[in-house]
């Protein structure tokens, strides 16, 4: 399962990762039939790098984002980050219906984002809308899953025009 967040700054996805308790939804929602990463390639798949590790770690998520300039709002605890306007941060994770383990983990993670103060809310839509919205690039983040073979193509992920908008010479 995989979690794609079309955010453009570094930091802020690594926080957001930071605090996603994955050993937690492994087992409370997986029952240990998954293992925790922090990328969307398996072990043992040509481009595995064994030293990018899941780190959950929600204090060191709040300083990263404190960094970034988000601080909670007085009233409601929700990150904002203040510029030409404030900016709450606010998005919503985007998930077919067809699948109850998916909607059990989007949940969880929106929980924990909850937790540190963002405004995480799941999106749960037909199989049709969430194929729309993904190949239309649509959606603000989303949970599924793909089939992955050893020589897994990256290109869906790291390429032009891919699902997360992520692009680097790299």
């Amino acid at each position: 399962i995989t979690v794609l967040i079309k955010k453009r700054n570094t930091n802020v996805r690594k926080a957001i990762d930071m605090a996603i308790d994955k050993d937690s939804i492994v087992t409370d929602v997986l029952f240990s039939h998954a293992k925790p990463v922090s990328t969307p390639v398996f072990e043992g798949a040509w481009c595995y790098n064994e030293n990018i590790k899941p780190s959950y770690n929600v204090e060191q998520a709040k300083l990263i984002l404190n960094k970034e300039g988000y601080t909670p709002d007085v009233n409601t605890g929700i990150l904002q980050k203040e510029g030409a306007a404030v900016n709450k941060f606010s998005f919503n994770i985007l998930v077919n219906n067809d699948n109850n383990f998916r909607i059990q983990v989007a949940n969880k993670i929106s929980e924990n984002l909850k937790y540190i103060g963002i405004d995480c809310q799941v999106k749960i839509v037909s199989y049709e809308e969430y194929r729309d919205c993904f190949y239309n690039k649509t959606y603000e983040a989303f949970l599924g899953s793909l089939p992955m073979s050893y020589d897994f193509d990256l290109t869906m992920f790291m390429g032009k025009n891919n699902v997360s908008n992520y692009y680097s010479q790299k």
